[in-house]
């Protein structure tokens, strides 16, 4: 019988001003605010329209106009009738509408617009290539991020216990010392072992605000707001189905 084992980092509850973001947020914030992929999916949509362009030259080329007035003609200049009399005709006006469809289409090019169909789809596919590289980059660098700042988080937190040992050590060996149990030499490498761990623990907390500013700067935000994970990590215990 095998058992499978999953261990999953929860994010922790939003505290002290702190925001709190999953790694599915991360993701998606570095993504919507990123300029390189801003432009990849402009340039992927632009490929598209231009496919779509070139596909409708296959087809008729249509058009409609529509057009109303009102005409108005003046009297005429004076006639005469079979017996000589002066006569002039009065003015009179109408309403004129007017509705024109026409329709063409090019039955041999030589091949042009083919061609170009063609062109245009390795374009759009080229585009959609570079557009889905950049996103999956992305995508990881912020997966690598994140966990890069969960693990510094779980060492200094590891670190903060050690100098904690430390300092309760040192204290011991103090009070042994004073009562004989313990040599001068033994307290001297108490403290240096305390110091070594304070020193530690300061380069611990800097790897923690160095991954934070690494992980703020692939998520491209404006305000620089602290993001808050959490180093909770729980163990499942499963059977994995065979069939």
């Amino acid at each position: 019988m095998f058992v499978g084992v999953i261990i999953l980092v929860f994010s922790g509850v939003e505290a002290g001003g702190a925001e709190l973001l999953t790694l599915k947020d991360c993701i998606s914030i570095a993504l919507n605010n990123n300029p390189q992929i801003g432009i990849a999916r402009q340039g992927y949509r632009k490929a598209q329209s231009g496919l779509l362009l070139n596909y409708g030259r296959l087809m008729p080329r249509m058009s409609l106009s529509f057009y109303t007035g009102h005409r108005f003609y003046g009297p005429s200049s004076v006639q005469f009738d079979n017996q000589g009399r002066p006569v002039q005709r009065n003015g009179f006006d109408y309403e004129d509408y007017t509705l024109r469809f026409s329709s063409d289409m090019v039955l041999f090019d030589g091949g042009a617009t083919i061609n170009n169909i063609r062109s245009s789809m390795k374009s759009r596919d080229a585009a959609k290539e570079d557009f889905m590289y950049k996103r999956d980059l992305i995508a990881a660098q912020v997966i690598r991020a994140y966990y890069n700042l969960v693990r510094t988080k779980m060492l200094l937190h590891v670190q903060e216990e050690s100098v904690e040992l430390a300092r309760k050590n040192l204290e011991r060996s103090e009070a042994l010392q004073q009562v004989g149990s313990a040599t001068r030499a033994d307290v001297l490498k108490a403290k240096v072992r305390y110091s070594n761990t304070r020193l530690d623990m300061i380069k611990a907390k800097n790897a923690v605000e160095q991954a934070k500013e690494d992980l703020n700067a692939l998520l491209n935000r404006r305000e620089q707001t602290e993001i808050l994970v959490d180093t909770t990590m729980t163990v499942d215990f499963y059977e994995p189905d065979l069939k």
